[in-house]
C-alpha cells in the first residue's frame, strides 16, 4: 500500500507541476514566433497535448490518493471504495477538505483541455494559470506542512511548490523546443531559442533561489539536527534529495553561462551547442523526476526530529 501511494503521490506532484509550469513557459514565448506563425501553432498543439495528458494523470492520481488515504484509515483495501471511509477521509481531516477542491482543480484543467474546449486566449489563459496555481498549492496540505501549528509552513511549503513547478514543470515544454531547434532549416525555432533563452534564464535563476531557500526553511522545520539528519530514513532521503538538487543545479548552471551564450550567438559553428543544452535538459528531467520520487518517499516518512 504504501509503495503504491508513493508512485501515486509521484504522478500526482509531476502532473500537476507541468500543469502550471508549461503555460508560464508559453508566456514566456512572446515575439520569438512573430514571424514563424506556422511554427508558433506546431508549439501550442504539442503543448496543448502535453497539458492534457498531465491533466488527466493529474484527476485519476487524486482520486487514487483519496482511495488509497481511505484504505490506510481503514486499515484495508477494501476501505479504498468504502463510502463511508472515502467521505470521512474528506469531510473529517484536513487533507479531505483540501482535496475537495484539489478534485475541483483538476477536474476543470481536464474539461479547458479536452479537444472539444476552445483554446485559451487571454482571460482564459489567466483562469487556466489560476487553476493549475490552485492545484500546485493545494498540494501543501498532503504533507508535513499541516503538521506545524501557524501558517507559516504551510506558506513557505506553496511557495517551494510553485518555485519547483516553474523550474521542473517547464522542462518538457523547453525539451521540446530544443529538440525542434535541432533540425530547423528554416532558421524559425532557432530565432524563437534567442528570445525566449534569456528569459527562461533569468527566470530559471529566480526559482532555483526560491526552490534553494524554501528548501531549507522547510528542513528547518522538520528536522531536528545534524544526528536526525543522519540517523532517520527521513533525514537520509532528504540528504538523497538534496544532492539531486545540487547536481541539477549544477547542469543548470553549465546551461546558463555555457551553452546559452553559444546558443544565441547564433553561428553555424555553435548549432551543436543546441543539442548538447538539449541533452542536458533531458538530463535535468531525469534528475527532476528523480528528485520528486524521493519527495513522494519523505511524504510517506515520519519528519526527522529523533534519531
Amino acid at each position: 500500500m504504501e509503495t503504491a501511494l508513493i508512485a501515486v503521490r509521484a504522478l500526482q506532484f509531476g502532473s500537476a507541476m507541468i500543469l502550471l509550469g508549461t503555460p508560464l513557459l508559453r508566456l514566456g514565448v512572446g515575439s520569438g514566433f512573430a514571424d514563424a506563425a506556422a511554427a508558433l501553432g506546431e508549439l501550442d498543439r504539442w503543448l496543448r497535448g502535453l497539458m492534457l495528458v498531465a491533466a488527466i494523470l493529474a484527476l485519476v492520481s487524486a482520486l487514487a490518493w483519496l482511495d488509497l488515504e481511505a484504505a490506510l484509515m481503514g486499515g484495508g483495501w477494501e476501505q479504498a471504495i468504502d463510502g463511508e471511509t472515502i467521505r470521512a477521509v474528506l469531510l473529517e481531516t484536513t487533507f479531505g477538505k483540501a482535496w475537495i477542491w484539489h478534485l475541483g482543480f483538476a477536474a476543470l484543467l481536464v474539461a479547458a483541455l479536452l479537444p472539444a474546449a476552445p483554446a485559451a486566449t487571454g482571460g482564459g489563459r489567466v483562469l487556466f494559470l489560476a487553476l493549475a496555481t490552485g492545484l500546485v498549492a493545494g498540494l501543501a496540505w498532503a504533507g508535513h506542512a499541516v503538521m506545524v501549528p501557524g501558517v507559516t509552513h504551510v506558506g513557505v511549503q506553496i511557495l517551494h511548490l510553485l518555485a519547483a513547478s516553474l523550474w521542473l514543470g517547464s522542462l518538457p515544454a523547453l525539451s521540446y523546443l530544443l529538440h525542434r531547434a535541432r533540425s530547423d532549416a528554416g532558421g524559425a525555432w532557432l530565432r524563437a531559442l534567442a528570445v525566449i533563452l534569456p528569459r527562461y534564464s533569468l527566470a530559471g535563476c529566480l526559482a532555483v533561489a526560491a526552490v534553494v531557500l524554501t528548501g531549507c526553511l522547510n528542513s528547518w522545520f522538520l528536522v531536528g539536527g545534524f544526528a536526525a539528519l543522519i540517523g532517520t530514513a527521513f533525514g537520509r532521503v532528504l540528504l538523497a534529495k538534496a544532492s539531486l538538487v545540487l547536481l541539477m543545479i549544477a547542469i543548470a548552471a553549465s546551461n546558463r553561462f555555457r551553452l546559452t551564450p553559444r546558443v544565441l550567438r547564433m553561428r553555424p559553428e555553435e548549432r551543436g551547442a543546441v543539442t548538447a543544452l538539449w541533452r542536458n535538459v533531458a538530463l535535468e528531467q531525469g534528475l527532476g523526476a528523480l528528485v520528486i520520487v524521493a519527495v513522494s518517499v519523505l511524504g510517506t516518512l515520519p519528519p526527522a526530529l529523533s534519531p
